[in-house]
């Protein structure tokens, strides 16, 4: 799992190191879950719960989480938030607009 900073986090997300200490120790965070990048042609973004990372399979996986958030429904409202912008920016939201936003948003070869 690889972090593309700077995340973007919900407002109820207080402290994104600890989140990020407890993540790599494999300690649960209630309710968290992960906005990752998809690499599927149809669709851009994926949640997942922070459960998912906690049993083996997941453990080296190249997920590229871009924003945390505490709750469900909060995640669903971070991703509409990001694609806000992406748009705002981008002035489209498809694969290759997401991917020049995050590059010019952590820097050039990030992705």
């Amino acid at each position: 799992m690889k972090y593309l900073e700077p995340l973007f986090l919900a407002d109820n997300i207080h402290s994104e190191e600890k989140i990020k200490r407890k993540l790599s120790r494999r300690a649960g965070v209630a309710g968290l879950y992960l906005v990752c990048l998809s690499d599927r042609d149809d669709e851009l973004f994926v949640l997942y719960p922070d459960e998912e990372f906690m049993h083996a399979p997941y453990e080296n996986s190249d997920v590229t989480v871009v924003g945390l958030a505490r709750g469900y429904i909060t995640a669903k409202h971070l991703v509409k938030r990001i694609i806000e912008e992406i748009i705002e920016t981008e002035g489209t939201v498809e694969k290759a607009t997401v991917k020049a936003f995050f590059n010019s948003r952590a820097g050039e070869g990030s992705l």
